[in-house]
């Protein structure tokens, strides 16, 4: 089956996420992991995959260009807004009444990431950037249809382009139905 690639520029529709196969969480992204997923491009240095099964949704922000190493990741569904943030450790934070939550850390039962590696080499601390940012997340949490937006760090961008944390009208919208 081939998907097409979708262009940002009809982020506000609805994208509707294939049926796949299995995903390793490593930020790796292996040969045959992705190969029937749906993808977006967020602009000419970031993609978005996207992936489901009948118990996961699976999505992959992935870097074409410069590497990031953190994400907060914002969905948002069945009425609730939430922001999976992904480093050295992984945490998250609900929008409540317009304020954000403390973060949890650790508690992530519905899902997960891969996280950022680091070594100590030669007397400092080093990053092992990996080549996308690789989620799963339970769809029992989520509705048939999800809103995105993306946070990356080091180097900063928020993607979609022009969108903010603010306004989740001008989110990426998927159909996980």
């Amino acid at each position: 089956m081939s998907i097409p690639v979708v262009l940002l520029a009809v982020a506000l529709a609805s994208i509707p996420a294939p049926a796949g196969g299995c995903i390793l969480l490593n930020g790796l992204l292996g040969a045959d992991e992705w190969t029937e997923a749906g993808v977006v491009h967020l602009d000419p240095e970031t993609e978005l995959r996207f992936d489901k099964d009948d118990d996961n949704l699976f999505l992959a922000v992935v870097f074409l260009g410069p590497r990031h190493t953190g994400v907060d990741l914002y969905v948002q569904s069945r009425g609730r807004t939430r922001m999976l943030h992904v480093s050295s450790a992984l945490g998250e934070k609900t929008l409540v009444d317009g304020l954000w939550s403390d973060y949890v850390w650790g508690e992530n039962a519905w899902w997960s990431a891969n996280v950022v590696g680091s070594i100590f080499e030669d007397g400092s601390m080093r990053f092992l950037e990996p080549a996308a940012f690789e989620f799963q997340m339970d769809r029992r949490e989520l509705g048939p249809d999800l809103r995105l937006f993306v946070h990356l760090k080091r180097p900063e961008k928020s993607l979609p382009s022009g969108a903010s944390v603010d306004a989740s009208d001008e989110w990426l919208s998927l159909d996980i139905e």
